[in-house]
């Protein structure tokens, strides 16, 4: 995607003791309600920036009140997905059925958890999916996947986006 600095006389606004620069989008000025942008080094997979993505397409970097809301909403880490499926697979093994409805876990719980799993975890593959080389990889492969996905699923698109 290519960035461009909007046409606002001065892009950067002062905010609590940092300075925010916004960029817009030019594609896509459809207001969206909580969108945001990541940016990844897809050599690396590290994850270098997330910004929040105004309603014109304009971007911004997260600001206090941003983090704090995603905080309260967002779902569990990769990381903590991953260490649920490892333990449900040693739970499937041991004839244990776990059900679906369980209540969310403590952030003590979670600790608890990784404390017991992450020895059994070293001598698998699975301590490899948790490096954050991999996650960040698969974060880019997952949304890559998805893009493509609704792309083909709405027919017109792949070819606009073929376009420019």
């Amino acid at each position: 995607m290519v960035e461009t600095k909007s046409a606002v006389p001065n892009p950067k606004v002062q905010t609590s003791d940092k300075e925010v620069e916004t960029r817009s989008n030019p594609r896509h000025v459809t207001p969206q309600p909580n969108l945001f942008g990541v940016t990844v080094n897809a050599d690396t997979g590290e994850i270098l920036k997330v910004e929040k993505v105004e309603g014109t397409g304009a971007r911004r970097d997260l600001r206090d009140e941003d983090l704090a809301s995603l905080a309260a909403t967002v779902a569990p880490t990769l990381s903590a997905l991953l260490e649920q499926v490892f333990e449900a697979g040693i739970a499937c093994m041991l004839g244990v059925r776990a059900g679906h409805d369980e209540p969310e876990e403590s952030a003590e719980e979670a600790d608890l958890r990784r404390a017991l799993l992450t020895p059994l975890m070293e001598g698998t593959l699975a301590i490899d999916a948790l490096k954050t080389e991999v996650l960040g990889k698969a974060i880019l492969a997952s949304a890559i996947a998805q893009v493509a996905a609704a792309r083909a699923a709405t027919p017109g698109k792949a070819e606009d986006a073929a376009k420019g």
